[in-house]
């Protein structure tokens, strides 16, 4: 799964590569600088350490599907660690369940609570486990038998802090598959670099991520993210938090084109109920759209001042750009307009776009027409 690198004090000919390779990537020429490459060898050091894996699922009402969801964890090609069930105050027959068929089974841990929301279950399952690496899972979706191995691979191989991958819709009405449908972000498998400035400046819905049960991330970055003082804005559709959160918070993020995961779409989604969201919750479509720029706009405000971040992070808009692989031309809009949105000097913002444009070209030019990388997301 992963391998141990050498803890010795001296430098490697393939970890003096990497420590390169990865000032190259935020413009710095030089490695001589002791500190700098303290800090980037450390970071070469820990992309082959173990890393602990907690499968964590969020149920609410869903006793028809929750034990295929478990049981997809459990019978991986590699092994989860630990699997955290969290329900969040289900009224069917979950809890029950659940107890009956996991209480002796001492990879599988059951959190029962008070309903709160989707939020809180994540919240109330970082609080139960142990591990180093989170995947994420809806009660009503399941795994692919190799999610966690390739997964992992693609961890290993991009030194990514988030992941996260394709996955097939499947329909289903009186509990028979009506239709299956692969949904995709990217053409291909790519490692998307940072995406602070993105995340906090771009407007629209330009993000990177997938629907909750496509997510992982290391404990590190979800762990700046809680708690938060406004949970039951989260209710619903908490996977956008863990989203735009763990971009602001500085991870590096990845995607893996292989659809691992199925999504059920069925009568009982929970965004399809009117009564599971928040009292806010807006019964029109202007009324959702005023409803979720509201509550996006205010975990950004809150996020920024947790977080530490400011408006002089926007003079370092380019070297956030050098850090994506291979840019789509989407990306490279989205930067170029939110450098013609900053308050920086016509000279400056002409800089910045050269240097984004330079390191556009040079990327595409490494590939052929047909290998390029593009964003497909809800594209026919």
């Amino acid at each position: 799964m992963w391998e141990k690198h050498s803890s010795s004090g001296s430098y490697s000919a393939a970890e003096l590569v990497l420590i390169r390779k990865e000032a190259l990537s935020v413009e710095l020429k030089s490695i001589s600088n002791a500190s700098f490459l303290g800090l980037i060898f450390n970071k070469v050091k820990n992309r082959g350490k173990l890393m602990k894996t907690t499968c964590l699922i969020n149920n609410y009402n869903y006793d028809s599907y929750v034990l295929e969801a478990v049981n997809s964890a459990l019978n991986q090609t590699v092994s989860f660690d630990e699997i955290v069930v969290v329900d969040d105050g289900s009224t069917d027959c979950s809890a029950e369940i659940l107890e009956q068929s996991y209480a002796s089974n001492p990879n599988v841990k059951l959190v029962i609570k008070e309903n709160g929301g989707q939020l809180s279950c994540f919240q109330a399952g970082l609080k139960a486990a142990s591990g180093d690496i989170f995947f994420f899972l809806d009660a009503d979706d399941f795994y692919a038998p190799n999610y966690l191995e390739e997964a992992l691979q693609v961890y290993q191989d991009t030194s990514c802090d988030f992941l996260f991958c394709s996955h097939k819709d499947v329909k289903q009405h009186k509990g028979e598959q009506s239709e299956e449908r692969i949904h995709q972000v990217y053409n291909k498998t790519l490692d998307l670099g940072y995406s602070v400035i993105l995340s906090t400046w771009a407007n629209g819905n330009h993000y990177l991520g997938n629907v909750t049960s496509t997510l992982s991330s290391k404990k590190e970055f979800l762990a700046r993210l809680f708690p938060y003082p406004f949970m039951s804005d989260w209710r619903i559709q908490a996977d956008l938090y863990l989203i735009f959160g763990s971009s602001m918070a500085g991870a590096k993020k990845a995607y893996c084109h292989q659809p691992l995961v199925t999504r059920r779409i069925h009568g009982k989604n929970l965004y399809a109920k009117a009564g599971y969201g928040s009292n806010l919750r807006p019964s029109s479509s202007d009324r959702k759209l005023y409803y979720n720029n509201l509550r996006r706009a205010r975990f950004k405000h809150i996020l920024k001042d947790k977080l530490g971040i400011d408006p002089s992070f926007i003079q370092y808009i380019d070297i956030e750009f050098k850090t994506i692989d291979e840019p789509t031309p989407d990306t490279l809009n989205t930067y170029l307009k939110i450098v013609d949105r900053t308050n920086l000097s016509v000279l400056e913002k002409m800089r910045k776009k050269l240097s984004i444009y330079r390191h556009y070209l040079s990327r595409r030019s490494k590939y052929s027409q047909t290998k390029r990388s593009q964003y497909i997301a809800n594209k026919p």
